[in-house]
C-alpha cells in the first residue's frame, strides 16, 4: 500500500466522502465524514504522519464595514504545514483558539519548493 502511495507522486492524500449504494444503485445523498473519521483515520493509518480534517465553503467575510466573498477553510491548526502553506497575511489559529472559538483569519499561499 505505501508503493502505491508514493507512486501517486506527491505526499498528500485526500480523502473525501463518497455516494451510498443501495442493491447496487447509489442514491443522491452523499455520505458524509465526521470529526470520529478523522480521529479513526489518525489513530490507525499505518503510513500517514498527519491526518487533518478539511470543510471548505465560499463565504462572505467582513472587517469593520468591508467584506468580500472568499473561499473559507474550516480545519486544525495543522493545516497550513501538512499543505506546505506559508501565511502571507494574519494568523493560523491554535488548539486555544479553537477551544475558545475565537475568530481568527490568516490568508495563506503554497511555500515554493
Amino acid at each position: 500500500m505505501q508503493d502505491r502511495i508514493q507512486a501517486l507522486g506527491p505526499t498528500l492524500l485526500s480523502v473525501s466522502p463518497g455516494q451510498s449504494f443501495m442493491r447496487g444503485v447509489a442514491s443522491g445523498s452523499r455520505v458524509s465524514l465526521t470529526m470520529d473519521d478523522d480521529t479513526a483515520l489518525a489513530n490507525n493509518a499505518r503510513y500517514a504522519t498527519d491526518v487533518i480534517p478539511e470543510l471548505t465553503s465560499n463565504l462572505q467575510v467582513q472587517l469593520g464595514t468591508q467584506n468580500i466573498n472568499v473561499n473559507v477553510v474550516g480545519t486544525t491548526p495543522n493545516y497550513a504545514p501538512v499543505h506546505n502553506y506559508v501565511l502571507t497575511a494574519g494568523r493560523m489559529f491554535t488548539a486555544g483558539d479553537d477551544a475558545a472559538r475565537r475568530r481568527v483569519a490568516g490568508s495563506a499561499r503554497p511555500f515554493p519548493r
